[in-house]
């Protein structure tokens, strides 16, 4: 998915839940191994992840600022910084810079 700055996309939790962690994958060709050489195929983006409570209210999670990705497709995982405690009903992936998103995925915190 072609994301512009600006652009969001707004993913609904099945049932209000916390999130603690989540990865981001860039879309893109896999590429072979060994790694090319640094640079050649690097990603990079910024972003944020905010979340709406059960309250409707939403609030910030993460905020990224050109994070790289080594090559396309590389699935990377983020420690949310912060509304570990809030119970969430969506999250909402905000594009800060232009990327091509080829998956999101959401994950509870540890017990």
């Amino acid at each position: 998915m072609e994301l512009a700055p600006g652009d969001r996309i707004e993913l609904p939790l099945a049932e209000p839940g916390r999130v603690g962690l989540y990865a981001v994958t860039p879309a893109g060709e896999p590429v072979p191994l060994p790694a090319p050489v640094a640079g050649e195929s690097t990603v990079t983006a910024s972003w944020r992840l905010e979340a709406r409570t059960v309250a409707g209210e939403w609030i910030e999670l993460d905020a990224r600022s050109d994070e790289v990705f080594e090559v396309a497709a590389q699935t990377r995982p983020f420690l949310t910084t912060a509304g570990r405690d809030a119970a969430i009903t969506a999250v909402r992936f905000c594009a800060v810079s232009a990327l091509r998103l080829a998956q999101l995925e959401v994950f509870a915190p540890p017990r």
